[in-house]
């Protein structure tokens, strides 16, 4: 995952700044203000971008939540979706198809609160006892409908990453939970 990091860094950059600096220079005759509220310093081609015209989308990413099997949380702050990859004739050594796909991780970033079954789910796999669970990522439309879902199937934990902290610092103590799974279907 830290191949994407660059990436990521360079699309909020993008965004700061045409949040920052551009919305004066950007018009659209056919948005209005009164159809959002204030529009100041919010350039319209931004808002268009992140799915406030229609409730068709395209969607904000800001707006999702996680369903775990047996497990309450609120709060997570992040989560990585995974890459999905079909292996096809000659991406294999030896030319072989495999007809399988391949993900990556699902990542799940959140504050840390007294509420600690994600972590027990990880102790629980790294004692060996696996406990495999089905979960889901759900992106909302504007009017926090469901508007896009994942479902991942036979997760387990593979990976917690506590949070780092500093005396001198004031942001929020993240924890971090790789999750390995057999099969993720997107169902609308």
């Amino acid at each position: 995952m830290e191949t994407n990091f660059p990436l990521r860094i360079l699309v909020f950059t993008f965004l700061v700044a045409m949040v920052a600096g551009c919305g004066d220079q950007i018009s659209d005759p056919i948005v209005q203000e009164e159809d959002y509220g204030s529009l100041e310093g919010i350039p319209i081609a931004f808002m268009s971008a992140v799915g406030t015209e229609s409730s068709e989308g395209p969607y904000p990413n800001f707006r999702f939540k996680v369903e775990i099997d047996g497990i309450l949380q609120a709060g997570f702050l992040e989560v990585i979706m995974p890459d999905a990859r079909v292996n096809l004739p000659g991406t294999e050594p030896g030319g072989e198809t495999t007809g399988q796909t391949e993900y990556s991780n699902l990542i799940l970033m959140w504050g840390v609160t007294s509420n600690i079954e994600l972590y027990n789910w990880f102790g629980e796999a790294s004692d060996g006892n696996v406990m495999l669970k089905n979960l889901s990522v759900i992106l909302m439309d504007e009017d926090g409908s469901d508007a896009a879902r994942w479902n991942f199937v036979d997760a387990s934990p593979i990976r917690y990453d506590a949070p780092d902290l500093d005396a001198m610092g004031s942001a929020v103590a993240i924890e971090a939970l790789e999750i390995s799974f057999e099969s993720m279907v997107r169902e609308y």
